[in-house]
């Protein structure tokens, strides 16, 4: 699962990083080197290099499912 999150200043961008430390959830922050328009470009282009070729998304939501089940015992 991926989420992107766009925290507007440090405050949040803390508050972010608190509460996912806290939960033990792996994360990474990416700086965006494109403006907003250039992203959304770049991203509209990964959605339809998935769509094409589904594997290239990484890890399977099944995956996922089982990594987080074993890790949070249900």
């Amino acid at each position: 699962m991926c989420v992107l999150v766009y925290p507007k200043n440090e405050a949040q961008k803390s508050a972010l990083t608190s509460f996912l430390e806290e939960r033990d959830i792996d994360f990474d922050y990416e700086e965006p080197r494109a403006t907003p328009n250039e992203y959304l470009k770049l991203l509209e282009n990964r959605i339809d290099e998935i769509k094409c070729n589904p594997e290239s998304a990484g890890s399977s939501f099944n995956d996922f499912d089982k990594k987080m089940r074993a890790k949070y015992g249900f």
